[in-house]
């Protein structure tokens, strides 16, 4: 192997990301018969992923409001969010 890539990331760093992520992770999770729903708080807007195969057929709602379902990751589910507080709804 011609290059490697190494990174330095001390314990600090890894706390301090923690930490914000942490403060961005989905606050509540609940199976419905029809899908999921989550609730979030992000401190701008974001594309909130959730390890759920991406499947044609499913709908979201944000708030209330029909969105798109983003295909990520290599076949998974996000949807993006506006920053501040959001309910999230997925139907299949």
């Amino acid at each position: 192997i011609s290059s490697v890539l190494r990174f330095n990331y001390d314990g600090d760093e890894l706390k301090e990301d923690a930490s914000v992520l942490r403060k961005n992770g989905v606050s509540d999770f609940k199976q419905t018969k029809s899908g999921f729903s989550a609730e979030i708080t992000t401190y701008k807007d974001s594309l909130v992923f959730f390890s759920v195969p991406y499947e044609k057929g499913w709908s979201a709602e944000v708030n209330g409001i029909k969105t798109e379902i983003e295909e990520v990751n290599v076949g998974f589910m996000a949807v993006f969010v506006p920053k501040g507080t959001s309910k999230i709804y997925r139907f299949k």
